[in-house]
């Protein structure tokens, strides 16, 4: 079901939707704005937490093979069998929230030379082949290597899996906006000023 104000997921969908999460709440609401004008359904979060709960509220838990259930928000599981809603960016983002009842498994493969860290944002998860021991709240930074594995510990867990390909470049941000340079966040907030942040064609096609 969904809250006061937010488009209902359950029923089909004209216009797209879109998950705007930024926590200065007058930035949000001209986000807001000028993408409902462009004919976005808009849900707002005041941060990731809130993000995370919207998207884990309407996207489906599956058993995963080792007792863990999981959601795919961006990317894929289990070599392919689970597609998440996000796909086809440039960075082949994986991003999965991940529950570990005590006594379950985790694995998931990710490619070789793409960064990877592990939110645990609820009870106790072993990370690692060696079962390193981690409590909410506590991020998880993975070496290179190919394969995320984890086990719910005593009470269980929850962690939030995050990879991607890295970009190897300049990174200039403010708010939800992310550019190589600050003069393109300028630009950007000024067509989202003036009501051409949203094009309907790139323009440099």
């Amino acid at each position: 079901m969904s809250a006061p104000g937010e488009p209902d997921p359950s029923k089909q969908r004209e216009r797209p939707l879109i998950l705007i999460v930024e926590d200065q709440s007058e930035l949000r609401q001209l986000y807001a704005e000028q993408l409902t004008i462009s004919g976005f359904d808009v849900i707002e979060a005041a941060n990731g937490a809130e993000a995370v709960r919207w998207t884990s509220a309407h996207l489906p838990e599956t058993a995963l093979a080792g007792g863990a259930r999981a959601r795919v928000i961006a990317g894929d599981a289990e070599g392919g069998r689970l597609v998440g809603p996000v796909e086809g960016l440039a960075v082949a983002p994986k991003f999965l929230d991940v529950t570990l009842p005590e006594g379950t498994t985790f694995r998931e493969a990710v490619p070789r030379g793409h960064t990877a860290f592990a939110y645990v944002d609820h009870g106790r998860v072993r990370m690692g082949p060696a079962g390193r021991d981690v409590r909410a709240p506590a991020l998880v930074v993975f070496g290179d290597g190919d394969l995320v594995e984890a086990a719910g510990a005593p009470g269980g867990g929850r962690f939030l899996l995050a990879a991607a390909r890295p970009l190897g470049e300049p990174i200039a941000r403010h708010g939800p906006f992310v550019m190589n340079t600050r003069a393109e966040i300028e630009e950007a907030l000024r067509d989202l000023r003036t009501g051409h942040f949203i094009r309907d064609d790139p323009r440099d096609a």
